[in-house]
């Protein structure tokens, strides 16, 4: 996200180490299905309660990808 003149990025897309293994993937599958950077974000930080109320992005961090990519496809956002 730019703001004024400034790129922020979600912590959610990072870890202790940087970047989040399978970012790229969810990245490209946020965009796949519409996602503007609003609603992506949105997205990603919902609870499911399929999920046991973990949000993708907490299903990215534990590196469960497949699963959050799941949720992607699947949200109806």
């Amino acid at each position: 996200i730019e703001i004024s003149g400034r790129l922020h990025f979600p912590s959610w897309q990072f870890g202790p180490a940087g970047p989040l293994p399978g970012l790229v993937r969810v990245i490209a599958a946020l965009a796949a299905a519409g996602h503007n950077t609003f609603t992506a974000d949105g997205l990603m930080r919902t609870a499911l309660p399929e999920a046991g109320g973990r949000s993708p992005a907490d299903l990215l961090a534990a590196g469960e990808v497949d699963l959050a990519l799941h949720y992607i496809a699947t949200a109806g956002f």
